[in-house]
């Protein structure tokens, strides 16, 4: 019986079949359907290649530092090794406000590779700048701003140091001036004078270096790290009225000490004289072994030569710089 019916259902068509049986049959599809355009023929469709007409630029290409977008994924440049970051430099100083930055292959008009200014307004401020005190403002861009440390009135008992005269009347600290190679060495010194001071209970003046640290000292002349320079054994020759310590006398490429007694006889009067230790400095000198030719010719009794001491430098900061008494 089974095989007569299949004999049955064989002689009808295929649409028949699937009506008889209530069947969902669709023919088959043979039709054509065409390919999505790729103009470039980068096997990218045109839809999905974000360069169409460019062969060169597609998803599947690897990014390079271009200024273009090479494999579409919407970012420019990415993670290649020539990206850098360019900061803007509104003020031309050659450093760059890091809040204002973009990053490129080729250099950026009105931007620089270094960062790190704090005031793009300014040029005299960026990194790298001495820091003026007091002026309120980060001039080296370091976060600080400082103040001068003697922008405020202090008093003695605010020095880091003192240095007294041997007696009440020596009067240190009437003339100051800082050296240069004094002892033969790089190291800066600081020089007092004491045209009061005592030596050998005659008050004939003094000039006395501080050398090492600037530990208090009770007494400049006895103290370890005071040397005394010049002294006199002449009552009142006022050494250390005035000094210099940065005037090369010799020209033998240091800097030497000039030390003014006006109170000293220079020929047959109290004229004074200026008194010149060329360094290296060595031990104490009394002011008749000093080499004190510097005086005024025909002067008068009472001059006062060597009251003060001044050096003129020209351009070239010393060469050629000139003493004034």
């Amino acid at each position: 019986m089974p095989v007569v019916v299949l004999l049955l259902l064989a002689g009808c068509t295929l649409q028949a079949w699937c009506d008889r049986f209530n069947l969902d049959c669709e023919p088959p599809d043979d039709t054509v359907h065409d390919a999505p355009p790729d103009s470039d023929g980068d096997v990218w469709p045109d839809d999905e290649d974000c360069a169409p007409h460019d062969p060169a630029i597609s998803p599947s290409v690897d990014e390079v530092c271009d200024g273009v977008d090479n494999d579409c994924d919407g970012l420019v440049d990415e993670g290649t090794p020539g990206l850098q970051t360019w900061y803007r430099d509104r003020d031309g100083d050659g450093y760059g406000d890091e809040g204002w930055s973009t990053e490129s292959c080729e250099a950026v008009d009105g931007h620089v590779r270094v960062g790190g200014d704090c005031d793009d307004s300014r040029p005299g401020i960026h990194p790298g700048v001495e820091e003026v005190c007091g002026n309120g403002l980060d001039d080296d861009c370091s976060g600080d701003a400082p103040e001068c440390p003697f922008a405020d009135l202090s008093t003695s008992d605010d020095a880091l140091s003192s240095f007294l005269p041997d007696d009440s009347d020596g009067v240190i600290g009437h003339a100051i001036a800082v050296g240069p190679g004094m002892l033969g060495d790089p190291d800066l010194h600081v020089l007092f004078g004491s045209p009061q001071d005592r030596y050998r209970g005659v008050r004939g003046g003094g000039v006395y270096l501080v050398r090492g640290s600037y530990a208090a000292l009770e007494y400049a002349r006895d103290a370890v790290d005071s040397l005394p320079l010049l002294t006199s054994l002449e009552e009142g020759d006022a050494v250390g009225t005035a000094i210099v310590a940065d005037f090369d006398v010799n020209g033998d490429g240091d800097y030497d000490l000039v030390a003014g007694a006006p109170g000293a006889e220079s020929t047959e009067t109290d004229e004074g004289v200026a008194c010149v230790l060329v360094s290296p400095v060595g031990g104490l000198l009394r002011r008749r072994e000093a080499d004190c030719a510097l005086r005024r010719v025909g002067g008068r009794e009472g001059a006062a030569f060597g009251s003060s001491l001044a050096t003129v430098a020209d351009e070239t900061r010393w060469a050629g710089a000139a003493l004034a008494v």
